[in-house]
């Protein structure tokens, strides 16, 4: 079925209006199970052990926190291996897969998945260095009733590690028209793109481009389906990016209203370009036209009924807009012309970035009263651009309760994505705020709260020497995800040694932040500070007392006597300090040491220095080979310096003069000279 779409099997396809259709055209589609008390399953998801491995995979179990289930599997290349994953089709219609894997920098970048659905086969290549930990689009197949899809992963001619965790395919709702299935004029090309980056961006087997053109449009691309109730039609596009797209592709409804969208960004998903309202019978449509800046695509489309015009909205939830933040710095900009399929109401306002390390001096503050005791969920929403921050932060507060997440706001545009969660008792206030601490333009757009049924809160357990130390931070009703620093401050006479989970390090700084997974069970070690070595220290003090009486310090000038006096008293104060640290004690008895040097550097005669200086300088270097030249006049300019500058150190005269000595004792007579 994918020709022209029946009536019948346009009607199967509209979510939510299958009980609407009447019972004639159900049977007429085939829909009999409908009305049988069986629910056709349309979502399908499968860990890694649900798949039937061939090869040498290796199974992982250990706790990583992208990784989907209990654990993943890995193979690398060589022995041929592939990961199965297949499942029987109850509905007819399209169905998206996805895949989820961990990441690493030794993941092959082509991981190699072939899905298959009846005749048709398709291979896509993944890079796995990248968006793990969630659900990623790898191909859209039409599948009837029957049919079976089946998912290979394969380790052929990949560069790295593959790995194999989860997979999910599940029925697209709405009533979705391909660009096979559109109505072409013009001069359009199909592109299937089986393995290369496009791929995992097209809807179905392949897309349409057409070079762009002046009005009027050239090529078109009409998407047709019978509205198969009354009612309003969300209408959504689909299409791949690159650089050579149109920033103004004009998709035209069939009310007429045309929205021009920019298909440089927002590939591999579905994008709302608006709403069509239509009575049972009548043709939902729209037309992409190539009377664009360049390169237009046509994939596919997408008709969704809804139950009332406007914007989609939440059925529960607080919505706060950008209109309804608090603003603080003068770098915010609004902006209500651009991103009108993306942003959330009227508009957005974006921000200039001032770095990850910096201190933020433009925030956009959203605040709301929890209207009941509970947990809720909190989501963003902002419109995708390439200047966007990959790293935008939205820091979540509730009482004590305060967590910093960052998002790529380079994707996911114009949808809610879900940021945390908090627990909050009514009429407290729930705070989030994004900053513009980032690497690129930050956008503020809208938040919306929710009240979601609470998950399970973690503890952690903390043991350590109450004499040794103190420790500070929250550990108790804590979120899966939630952030939490745990501060230790050692008690004078202690060291911190480390944070410890059973007999492991985990942490050697003090502060040991980490993201909440489960119950822990740490340890701050705090040890007893070892009893400061003070021989060197006593050494260097009896030396410098000695240079009291031997003519040492009575030599020298006033400058260093005084450096001396002050090195000799804080000297004597740590060796006295029976709490001193062997830090203190090291670094008092070099600054000592130093001292009592310094005594002999001002005193000592620089005659022979000079004398040395005065004789290379006689020296006619034409009469001498010009092996060693080039040392004798690197030696006599820093001989020279060194006398006009003033030595800190007598082994810095020392070592001026015997450079000096020896590079004039290494150069050599030209013949000539030494014959006569």
């Amino acid at each position: 079925m994918k020709g022209k779409l029946s009536k019948s099997s346009l009607a199967l396809a509209v979510s939510g209006c299958l009980l609407a259709a009447t019972a004639a055209t159900v049977l007429a589609a085939g829909g009999l199970g409908l009305f049988s008390g069986e629910t056709p399953q349309t979502e399908f998801i499968f860990d890694d052990t649900e798949a039937v491995c061939t090869g040498p995979w290796t199974e992982e179990r250990a706790e990583n926190p992208e990784q989907y289930g209990e654990g993943f599997r890995y193979v690398y290349y060589g022995e041929p291996a592939t990961a199965v994953y297949t499942v029987e089709i109850q509905q007819e219609g399209w169905y998206e897969v996805s895949g989820w894997w961990t990441t690493l920098s030794n993941r092959a970048t082509n991981s190699l998945f072939i899905i298959t659905c009846g005749e048709e086969s398709h291979e896509v290549r993944v890079n796995q260095q990248e968006k793990g930990g969630g659900w990623n689009h790898l191909q859209t197949v039409y599948a009837e009733a029957g049919e079976t899809i089946t998912v290979t992963l394969s380790n052929s001619e990949i560069n790295g590690y593959i790995i194999a965790d989860g997979l999910r395919i599940a029925r697209e709702e709405g009533i979705i028209v391909d660009d096979d299935q559109a109505v072409l004029t013009g001069d359009w090309v199909r592109q299937a793109l089986d393995g290369a980056v496009d791929s995992l961006e097209r809807f179905g087997p392949c897309f349409r481009h057409a070079a762009g053109s002046g009005d009027p449009a050239s090529a078109t691309a009409a998407f047709q389906a019978e509205a198969p109730a009354d009612g309003v039609y969300d209408v959504y596009g689909w299409w791949t990016t690159h650089e050579n797209r149109a920033t103004n592709t004009p998709f035209t409804l069939s009310d007429g209203q045309t929205v021009y969208v920019n298909q440089e960004e927002n590939g591999g998903r579905w994008n709302r370009i608006g709403q069509i309202s239509a009575k049972a019978g009548e043709t939902l449509s729209v037309t992409i036209g190539n009377n664009a800046d360049e390169y237009v695509v046509a994939d596919a489309v997408k008709f969704q009924l809804t139950e009332e015009e406007g914007p989609e909205e939440p059925e529960t939830g607080i919505i706060l807009d950008d209109s309804q933040a608090v603003f603080a710095g003068d770098s915010w900009t609004l902006e209500s012309a651009d991103k009108i399929e993306e942003r959330y109401g009227d508009g957005f306002r974006y921000s200039a970035w001032i770095g990850v390390d910096s201190q933020p001096n433009a925030t956009a503050v959203y605040t709301a009263a929890a209207p009941a005791d509970g947990y809720y969920e909190i989501y963003g929403w902002w419109t995708a651009h390439e200047n966007r921050a990959t790293n935008t932060p939205y820091i979540v507060s509730c009482g004590e309760q305060s967590q910093t997440v960052r998002v790529n706001q380079r994707q996911d545009g114009g949808q809610w994505n879900l940021l945390c969660g908090v627990m909050a008792v009514e009429g407290q206030d729930i705070t989030v705020t994004i900053a513009n601490n980032a690497d690129g333009y930050v956008i503020a757009d809208a938040v919306r709260i929710v009240p979601a049924e609470a998950p399970e809160t973690y503890t952690i357990t903390l043991n350590y020497n109450q004499q040794g130390g103190t420790v500070t931070g929250k550990t108790s009703g804590l979120l899966a995800g939630e952030t939490v620093t745990l501060t230790a401050a050692a008690n004078p006479g202690y060291l911190f040694e480390g944070w410890y989970e059973g007999q492991q390090k985990v942490c050697d700084t003090a502060a040991y932040t980490f993201q909440v997974a489960s119950d822990r069970t740490l340890e701050a070690r705090f040890t007893e500070e070892p009893e400061a070595d003070k021989a060197d220290l006593l050494a260097a003090i009896e030396d410098a007392q000695a240079a009291k009486t031997d003519g040492r310090y009575d030599d020298a000038d006033v400058a260093a006597q005084r450096a001396f006096d002050d090195a000799l008293a804080a000297a004597e104060g740590v060796y006295e300090d029976e709490n001193a640290s062997q830090d203190a004690v090291d670094t008092a008895q070099q600054n000592l040491t130093d001292a009592i040097e310094a005594l002999s550097v001002h005193n000592v005669s620089t005659a022979e220095l000079q004398a040395a200086v005065d004789y290379a300088k006689s020296l006619d270097l034409k009469n001498y080979q010009t092996d060693g030249q080039a040392a004798f006049t690197a030696a006599l300019d820093a001989a020279e310096t060194l006398l006009r500058e003033g030595a800190d150190r007598q082994t810095e005269v020392d070592d001026a003069l015997y450079d000096l000595l020896h590079a004039t004792a290494a150069l050599r007579l030209n013949a000539d000279k030494a014959l006569n």
